[in-house]
């Protein structure tokens, strides 16, 4: 998927990725996976819901955590502070 990140990031007809659907079903090895292959922590649904919205709605401290570590951003902050 890292050849092709627009398959990872794809939409369907209301916006949301496969990330914000592992996300409010708190599928959080499908969550890591999609991360590792390059999704897209900012993709927002048609009407403005991103995943890290869908998985804190779910109440997922795991997907929550897995998303900010998960991402290119604050996943560097993460590392650094691990043993």
């Amino acid at each position: 998927c890292k050849a092709a990140p627009q398959l990872v990031d794809h939409q369907n007809i209301n916006g949301d990725t496969a990330l914000a659907w592992a996300c409010m079903e708190a599928h959080i090895g499908v969550v890591r996976m999609l991360l590792s292959s390059g999704a897209s922590v900012f993709k927002a649904s048609h009407t403005g819901v991103s995943p890290l919205m869908c998985t804190a709605m779910v109440g997922g401290i795991d997907g929550v955590n897995s998303l900010l570590c998960g991402s290119c951003v604050v996943g560097r902050l993460c590392a650094a502070r691990e043993p």
